[in-house]
Formats: C-alpha cells, structure tokens, sequence
C-alpha cells in the first residue's frame, strides 16, 4: 500500500480530464452527475483478466498451490464483481490526448472535461484520508458510516508496483486464513482483489495516466453486515430505494450509479475533432451559457483524430 500512500500524501494534479460524448456532456454538466459503471460490466473485460494473471504469476513465483488458489480465486472473484455494488468513473491527467479520444470518445460530438481537482474532492465528497481508505481496502467485509464509501486513485502501471501490490494482499490473507485452506484462501484473496482490479492495468497503457473514482455503496437492504442491518430502520427512505440504473452499452446493458457532482469544479470543456466544428461550438456554448458555466471555457482540440 505504499504506493498509494507516496501518492496521495505527495503533489495531486491540478486538473484531470473526463472523455466522453454529447450525452455524457449533458449528464454530467446538465444534471451535475456521474454515470458510475459497475465494475462487472466495464468496457475493457481484459483489466479483470490481467489482474488475475498477475496474481497467478505472483503464486507461481512464491510456489504456492496455484492451481486450487486460482480455482477458487476465480469462482469467488467473479461472484464478487457480480454481487458488490462498487462502481467506477475514469478520469485521466492527460489533456486533449490522442489515444484517449480514441479510447473513450467515440461518438461524435466528443468531449474532454477538465475539472479542479480540489473542487472536485471538495464537492464529490471523496475520502482523502489515506489511511482510511487502505483500512478499508484491507477489510472488505467491514461496513463504513460513509455510504457510498468514495475514493480517489491512480491506476497502478509499474510492474514492480502491482507485484508488491498483490503480494502484500496475498500475504494479508494467509494472515487471516492460515496456508492450508485452499478454497477460504482464494475467497479471502478474490474479495481483497475486486478493490484493486480496476486500478491494475497493463504497462502498455501507461500513456494514459489514468485516476479512477471508485465508488462503493453498501446496499442497505440485503446487506450481511449485521451493524448496518441494525441501522436499517433509522436510514433515510430515500436510500432504501433501489440506487442502481441502467442503461445500453456498445453490445450490453450496463448496471449505474449516479454519482453527484457540482457544475462548479468544472474549469474547461475541449470539443474533439468533428465535421461542423462551428455548429458544435455554437450548440454547446449556448448549453454551456444555458447552465451558468462562461463561455471561455470551451475550447477546440489541437488533435487531428477523426473517426467520421
């Protein structure tokens, strides 16, 4: 967990950047919310497997019982990412860049959105305690008086980096479990790791410098956890509700949380590459205008990516 100590305790950018299309733009400026993904249903199904592949080297290199610890890893981990309700939101460090139009904008019009980091934390209410976010990364059955329980973090490129990572969430669970339960053991590790997953990404995408807002909301009314049951008859009506949308991916229905922001932390709206750049300009500074925000914030991409 050091690495995430040296980063949060250290310099934090002063802008980070959300890309997306028209429809996100009018969400998150419009209705000043985020549409959070669930974590089983993101975009790149390679992140969740890549994790996995760390970790099985990681057993390998330690001459544990792979092949038992992985079976049960994998039976587990994906129950996990089905059950929990933790959601997720990108953002990267990097502005107007090329391979994140790409990635994350491909539709047209597209947008990169640049917030105030400051006013983002301030208003997004994130944990930015470090110590309270790995104490709950290391204890993912522990309820939280924080509902949804949101943070802040970078993901994780560094080869180094995620092999100290998974060791020390390997090493925490035969603490808990002991050696010899096979079976308990991959549970422990599979339900430590569904926190980490989306932050562990392949060293080829390290161009992308990517933070990502990871949200985990306790659903009060099927929880286990007997503290927050207790608490259930005293929460708000309005949070026994069912706080899970829908909406439709490139080629599946993907599970959301709307997660709240203000207009304010807002700082800069770039349009990406389009045909009618005029009539995109116009349209969105009338919208920009329409919601308080000041038309200096609209830029043009210098990018010369297309995809029409």
């Amino acid at each position: 967990m050091d690495y995430f100590k040296r980063i949060l305790n250290g310099t934090m950018p002063e802008t980070l950047y959300h890309y997306t299309d028209g429809q996100g733009l009018l969400g998150i400026i419009g209705k000043e919310q985020f549409w959070a993904s669930h974590i089983r249903f993101m975009n790149d199904l390679k992140e969740e497997i890549y994790s996995l592949d760390c970790l099985e080297k990681c057993l390998t290199e330690s001459k544990e019982n792979v092949s038992k610890i992985m079976e049960s890893v994998k039976t587990e981990f994906h129950k996990e990412t089905s059950e929990k309700s933790i959601f997720v939101v990108s953002f990267s460090e990097k502005k107007d860049n090329l391979n994140q139009w790409r990635g994350y904008a491909d539709k047209i019009p597209a947008y990169c959105i640049g917030f105030d980091y400051e006013k983002l934390k301030e208003n997004g209410g994130f944990c930015t305690n470090v110590e309270k976010i790995i104490e709950r990364l290391n204890k993912p059955d522990s309820s939280s008086t924080e509902n949804p329980f949101v943070f802040l973090l970078p993901c994780i490129y560094e080869k180094n980096e995620q092999d100290s990572l998974i060791k020390e969430v390997v090493n925490d669970s035969k603490k808990k479990i002991g050696n010899d339960d096979y079976e308990n053991l991959g549970k422990e590790i599979a339900r430590r790791l569904i926190y980490y997953s989306p932050l562990i990404k392949h060293e080829m995408s390290k161009d992308e410098e990517e933070w990502r807002l990871i949200i985990v909301y306790e659903d009060l009314q099927t929880s286990k956890d007997e503290a927050v049951c207790n608490n259930f008859k005293n929460t708000p009506s309005k949070q026994k509700k069912d706080f899970i949308n829908f909406r439709m991916g490139k080629s599946l229905i993907i599970p959301y949380y709307e997660f709240k922001i203000q207009k304010k932390s807002v700082k800069e709206v770039i349009i990406g590459a389009c045909p009618d750049m005029e009539s995109v300009k116009e349209s969105t500074s009338y919208f920009l205008t329409k919601h308080g925000l000041k038309n200096n914030l609209l830029v043009e991409t210098k990018n010369p990516y297309r995809n029409w």
